[in-house]
């Protein structure tokens, strides 16, 4: 990634005469991954820096950050079908969450989760806010 050629006259921008790579991740995830990295969380992390953490060591194949965000996330969010019931009361509390694990599942290849957010999803009644 760093040896890729550089061309002086295309302009590209410099710091301390190393070229920049533009990234097109969300600086909010590159916080939390960086955040995580110099100061391991000793609790359990928020559910959105454990999702960004999960997205930014996903594409980066930061395996052993993403096998503890992992684990996180099935003690929080369980998929197996013997704890249906324990997932769907976490998103009778957080109904919000559902939405947003269906697109974490998406974005990094986690079919698992899919099936009991969006059995929440078609079955609540009252309604939530989908991002």
């Amino acid at each position: 990634m760093f040896g890729l050629a550089v061309d002086e006259e295309s302009g590209q921008s410099t710091y301390d005469g190393v070229p920049l790579i533009d990234l097109d991740d969300d600086p909010e995830d590159l916080a939390q991954i960086f955040h995580f990295l110099w100061k391991p969380p000793l609790a359990e992390p928020e559910f959105g820096a454990l999702c960004s953490c999960i997205r930014i060591s996903t594409k980066y194949l930061m395996d052993s950050v993403l096998n503890w965000c992992l684990g996180r996330l099935r003690e929080t969010v369980p998929y197996e079908s013997k704890h249906f019931q324990t997932s769907q009361a976490y998103y009778q509390n957080h109904p919000d969450r559902a939405a947003q694990v269906i697109a974490l599942a998406r974005k990094c290849d986690l079919p698992q989760y899919l099936p009991p957010a969006f059995y929440f999803l078609a079955t609540e009644e009252t309604g939530c806010a989908i991002p």
